[in-house]
């Protein structure tokens, strides 16, 4: 009985430990949990080459009318904020008081010599009819010299007042013709059609602050700064695409108008570094916008993106994507579940991209960042980038 017992134990020990056993076997047996990662699918994408700055957007077009102290004082401003004028709207207009009462006078005094010419040639022409009268009269052979003679005096002296007159009417027209324009400018007009943007609250009190602010419908241009490297770059009529930095998923194309071959505002002659310092010379450009751009505002601060190369579409990969050593360039591929290092051959590259030359096929998913952690034949899940 005692000899049944013992056997009875030890077989009840085998099943536990070789239960044991099975079960670690099994665990030793089942694949690695898994790890997410981002991957990339392989494409083809224009891979150009860019001069990135940024910028401010300005009017194409803006005009200030600033106060005149020779015209006196603002009667009246003639717009207000958020207006839509065209060229020749009137904008302000000056007090005119003294002019209208100095054109008044003037016109009286041309009124007077109207009616001292009028007289004085009816008393010329009366003179030449009385001579006639008397030459008519004289006895046969009387000698009408002496009548001849006094009427002759007589109508130069009415000449010579005539010829005055004439002067004085010719100066008084012309001091007409000059009030009249001065008066003309009391009346501001506009230059440029477009939109309002200010106007002085106290326009007598605006010192050196423009009168009326405004800015032209066109659209805008931006203004920015390239230094010497990129300066080598970028000519006038490339291709531009202009982010705002206030607002995401929004651009416009452009192109560059013009860039400037004198730098930004230094003393080139005068400055003087250490062997440790180096400068940087900018030179300004403009870019004019070639699509609407209601959204962008006046000052708006912008990304500038310019193509000074366009290289086609090319196989490429994201930069993080790829990863260096020994002098030689890898990407981790997704096959089936796990990563596999595979060496490629690179090619030409700008901010966004690297040209795949080799090693790799459109289609191929792949690790989007070849993170130090990721190893050859790790189990990973593929997400996707958006």
């Amino acid at each position: 009985m005692k000899k049944a017992v013992i056997i009875a134990a030890v077989l009840i020990a085998a099943v536990i430990v070789g239960a044991n056993i099975w079960k670690m076997s099994r665990n030793d047996i089942q694949p690695a949990e898994s790890t997410a990662i981002q991957t990339w699918r392989v494409s083809k994408q224009e891979l150009k080459r860019s001069v990135i700055a940024s910028g401010i957007a300005v009017p194409a077009e803006e005009e200030k009318i600033y106060l005149d102290g020779t015209l006196g004082q603002v009667e009246r401003l003639l717009v207000t904020p958020g207006q839509q004028v065209k060229p020749g709207t009137p904008l302000l207009r000056y007090r005119a008081d003294d002019i209208a009462k100095q054109l008044e006078e003037l016109e009286i005094a041309r009124k007077r010599l109207d009616l001292e010419l009028e007289e004085l040639r009816h008393e010329k022409d009366q003179l030449m009819a009385n001579f006639r009268e008397q030459a008519a009269s004289l006895e046969a052979g009387a000698d009408p010299s002496e009548a001849a003679k006094a009427t002759a005096l007589k109508k130069q002296d009415l000449e010579r007042q005539e010829q005055s007159l004439l002067l004085d009417y010719e100066a008084n027209r012309n001091e007409i013709a000059s009030l009249e324009a001065k008066r003309s400018q009391m009346i501001v007009a506009s230059r440029i059609g477009g939109t309002v943007q200010k106007v002085a609250a106290n326009p007598n009190e605006a010192g050196e602050s423009p009168l009326v602010h405004i800015v032209s419908d066109r659209n805008y241009l931006v203004q920015g700064a390239i230094s010497e490297f990129d300066y080598v770059l970028v000519k006038p009529g490339m291709q531009v695409e202009v982010k705002p930095k206030a607002m995401d998923g929004i651009s416009w194309k452009g192109i560059v108008r013009s860039v400037d071959s004198i730098p930004e505002g230094a003393d080139l002659a005068g400055s003087s570094l250490t062997d440790n310092e180096q400068a940087v010379t900018l030179y300004p450009f403009t870019v004019e916008l070639t699509e609407k751009s209601e959204e962008l505002k006046y000052g708006y601060h912008v990304y500038i993106d310019i193509e000074v190369e366009s290289g086609g579409n090319r196989l490429v990969v994201p930069h993080q994507a790829v990863m260096e050593e020994d002098g030689k360039r890898y990407v981790y591929a997704v096959e089936q579940g796990l990563l596999r290092k595979r060496e490629v051959v690179v090619g030409d590259s700008n901010d966004s991209w690297k040209e795949i030359v080799s090693g790799l096929s459109e289609g191929d998913t792949i690790a989007a960042h070849a993170a130090p952690d990721l190893k050859d034949g790790m189990p990973v899940r593929a997400e996707e980038e958006s």
